[in-house]
């Protein structure tokens, strides 16, 4: 599935933003941060708290304007990290992924562990497994990355390393990563 970056419509006027918690603006701003959820998620909190923020049209978000936003996300939302879920998508039973054409459309550290294992997963399934490099290598093209650079390769590691936890890949002592048995 292919991923459709979110472009909130206009949700009213910046001034708004500064009422934040009051109950007009909260509920307001917490109708926004739902849509987000709902087309994005998982999403990335900064990714979430900055589109919000630009339908109230605002462009740059300072931490303290971030944290208002993100301090009214509905109680639905869960938490994982810096990563927030709908309440419709549970993390352990979702072995979806989106593949992206550029990588300027959403940072690889903007993409869920999850869903970066995910797509590990689903290359080693169509390759019967690879190596290490050749599952990072696949999994970059997959997000938008034409080239491999190594400021990526801790977010593969750790995306990795909890498909391995879970059971969903397979290191094995010749070096190939084949996914686990369905």
């Amino acid at each position: 599935m292919p991923f459709r970056p979110w472009t909130p419509e206009p949700a009213g006027d910046a001034r708004l933003l500064d009422l934040l918690p009051s109950a007009t603006a909260a509920a307001t701003v917490r109708r926004v941060l739902e849509e987000g959820l709902r087309a994005e998620g998982p999403v990335h909190a900064n990714r979430l708290a900055r589109l919000t923020a630009w339908a109230f049209g605002i462009d740059r978000v300072p931490a303290a304007l971030r944290e208002s936003i993100l301090a009214v996300l509905p109680e639905s939302a869960t938490a994982v990290g810096e990563f927030l879920w709908p309440a419709d998508l549970h993390r352990a039973g979702w072995t979806g992924f989106r593949r992206q054409r550029w990588s300027a459309d959403r940072p690889l550290e903007h993409i869920a562990p999850e869903e970066i294992g995910n797509a590990m997963v689903a290359l080693s399934r169509a390759g019967a497994g690879g190596t290490r490099n050749d599952l990072f290598h696949a999994s970059l093209a997959v997000f938008g990355h034409r080239r491999p650079h190594p400021v990526l390769f801790p977010l593969l590691e750790v995306a990795l390393s909890q498909a391995l936890v879970e059971d969903r890949l397979t290191d094995t002592p010749s070096g190939l990563i084949p996914a686990a048995p369905r």
